[in-house]
């Protein structure tokens, strides 16, 4: 389920283990495209660009963090 890889991905990040956390945040993200938290998490962890954001149906700018 995508939120338990979430939880697992901000636990990672807290860990201090990014690469874990950044491979959780797209696993999440397979399995719920059209959450821009996921996308927006990520890019803040990872530094992926936001345009992946744009992709996301229903997407506002107010999402990024």
């Amino acid at each position: 389920m995508a939120s338990d890889i979430e939880i697992e991905a901000k636990d990672a990040f807290i860990d201090d283990r990014f690469e874990l956390a950044l491979e959780l945040y797209s696993q999440a993200i397979e399995l719920n495209p059209n959450n821009a938290d996921l996308y927006a998490d990520r890019t803040e962890y990872g530094g992926f660009g936001t345009c992946m954001c744009s992709r996301v149906d229903g997407f506002q700018s107010n999402n990024l963090k």
